[in-house]
């Protein structure tokens, strides 16, 4: 009985009929220019990709060239008439190809060869047909995704290898968004463009959120935020972020966008009691704990029946819930400071007194050693408390002259 493989279409005999796509798939320079170019450089293979795909494929898996030797060759296919543009059935362009290989340098050259072509703004908007994201989307994951909780962000990528490093992540990321000297207010559209995919369900989600929900290094986040604020209402993104946050991110994500707020947000006009509340009705008991340490008010009331988190917490029988909120409650109360800087800790007359405080606040008692160190290092470091300004100005009036 004949093989079935003899009956295969003579075309997958690859290095034979593709000998372009061949070379460039090895990433060897040298291989390329001794192939005789008798087909198009943007002609198609049986599988639908061109030598540039297969040259950017190389980039992303184990070769036996250097990154460096199939960088040559991808300008090399630039320069002679590779259309940077063409994007593979599955609809990646070369610049979600050069995203997800974290190379930075590719990226340059790409966006160098579509800004020349004019078809730089049309790839960089360009999403894929099986998931909806752009390269932006990749380049916002491959720097979540080596944050200290990556969360889902492998979902964007093309393969779950990590490859590269976060600086050359937030390398590509910048140039993307900047793509070829685009101004503010479109790199702002590009960060926040709502795309209508999100792995297991549908919503609004952009680079901003994948950053933000699934990890972003802290000075990143805060330079997006500012950049985002010149050009849009800055109140209603943080309250999506927050949404986001809390019904899919963690409480690691939490108190970086926290961190990274403008305070005025935090600290006014119960700006966190919404999320608050959310999350303790999804039964999140770190969320409600991570809110609550960063200003989200435990007394805050619905304003329907009256209920606060303890309430809520007490209905669902969530036990961990129940000590998580008394125990951040009673933990911000251990951080407040007296006018002088005092905390209660510093106050405390005895070991006795501090292990009960320890104890209700929830965190670990030092133990007598530790404790007695710090109250020495109090007794001889002690604060002067500031004296009454106006004391010290009738101290210096001479009320009488001074008998001789």
């Amino acid at each position: 009985m004949a093989d079935d493989n003899d009956d295969r279409d003579d075309r997958y005999n690859y290095p034979d009929n593709y000998p372009l796509h061949d070379a460039a798939g090895d990433g060897d320079l040298k291989k390329i220019l001794t192939t005789d170019l008798t087909k198009s450089i943007n002609d198609r293979d049986c599988d639908g990709l061109t030598p540039l795909h297969m040259a950017l494929y190389a980039l992303s898996s184990e070769r036996s060239h250097t990154s460096a030797e199939i960088r040559k060759c991808i300008e090399w296919l630039l320069l002679n008439g590779a259309d940077p543009s063409e994007v593979t059935p599955s609809g990646l362009t070369p610049l979600h190809m050069a995203a997800e290989a974290v190379d930075p340098e590719t990226v340059r050259l790409l966006v160098g060869a579509l800004h020349a072509v004019g078809k730089l703004e049309e790839a960089l908007r360009e999403d894929t047909q099986e998931g909806g994201f752009t390269s932006l989307h990749v380049a916002a994951a491959n720097i979540a995704i080596h944050s200290e909780d990556p969360g889902d962000s492998d979902r964007y990528l093309l393969s779950d290898t990590e490859v590269g490093s976060v600086e050359d992540a937030i390398a590509i990321f910048f140039d993307l968004l900047r793509g070829g000297g685009r101004e503010e207010k479109l790199q702002v559209q590009s960060l926040y463009e709502p795309y209508l995919w999100l792995g297991d369900r549908y919503g609004v989600y952009s680079p901003l959120h994948i950053l933000v929900v699934e990890g972003c290094p802290k000075p990143l986040l805060s330079a997006l935020l500012d950049l985002v604020r010149k050009h849009l209402d800055i109140r209603e993104v943080l309250r999506d972020l927050f949404a986001e946050v809390v019904e899919n991110g963690s409480a690691h994500a939490l108190e970086t966008l926290a961190d990274c707020c403008p305070k005025e947000f935090i600290s006014s006009d119960r700006f966190l009691d919404p999320f608050l509340f959310r999350a303790a009705e999804i039964g999140n008991s770190e969320m409600v704990a991570s809110l609550i340490r960063c200003g989200a008010n435990p007394r805050a009331r619905d304003e329907e029946d009256g209920y606060n988190v303890l309430h809520i917490a007490a209905q669902s029988g969530n036990k961990e819930m129940i000590h998580a909120i008394i125990q951040s409650f009673l933990a911000g109360l251990l951080r407040t400071e007296t006018r002088f800087g005092e905390r209660p800790e510093d106050l405390v007359p005895d070991e006795e007194t501090l292990q009960a405080l320890y104890a209700y606040g929830g965190n670990d008692f030092e133990g007598t050693a530790a404790w007695t160190t710090k109250r020495t290092t109090k007794r001889t470091t002690k604060r002067r408390r500031p004296e009454d300004p106006l004391v010290v100005k009738l101290s210096k009036v001479k009320l009488c002259d001074e008998p001789t």
